[in-house]
């Protein structure tokens, strides 16, 4: 799940952290850092390979070992979420006004359905300091 403002380019990556100042560094080395990292992550084989289809068949296929073989080298940089995370209402509206706006005006259900829709592949955080990473 790469958040808005990450972009890669064929050779870099650029983190615009608060539009003053860029960040480069060489793709490779990002993504090597990012595939170490991605392991502490933990992966819901069942919801994933339920999700996502193609890669319950590329498993079978023998393209992968498993949901979480998938996530670390291909799944986080394509997007893919790696469990059912869950969304807290109240905060993801407060912070997203606008998604607040599309549920009163009947656009949208929930905030949850944002999230998964699109709210995850724009940087959105589903809750107050969420992250996938397993720190301390």
């Amino acid at each position: 799940m790469l958040a808005s403002h990450l972009r890669l380019d064929e050779r870099h990556v650029v983190r615009t952290s608060d539009g003053k100042h860029n960040i480069l560094i060489d793709k490779d080395l990002l993504v090597s850092i990012l595939k170490k990292a991605l392991t502490a992550v933990n992966v819901d084989d069942e919801w994933y390979l339920d999700r996502y289809q193609d890669v319950r068949t590329a498993i079978a296929r023998g393209e992968f070992k498993s949901a979480r073989d998938h996530f670390v080298r291909f799944g986080y940089l394509e997007g893919r979420l790696p469990y059912a995370i869950p969304v807290d209402e109240a905060y993801y509206l407060d912070h997203n006004p606008d998604v607040r706006a599309g549920i009163e005006a009947g656009a949208l259900p929930d905030a949850a359905t944002h999230f998964y829709m699109s709210g995850a592949s724009e940087g959105r955080l589903p809750s107050e300091g969420f992250t996938l990473f397993i720190l301390g």
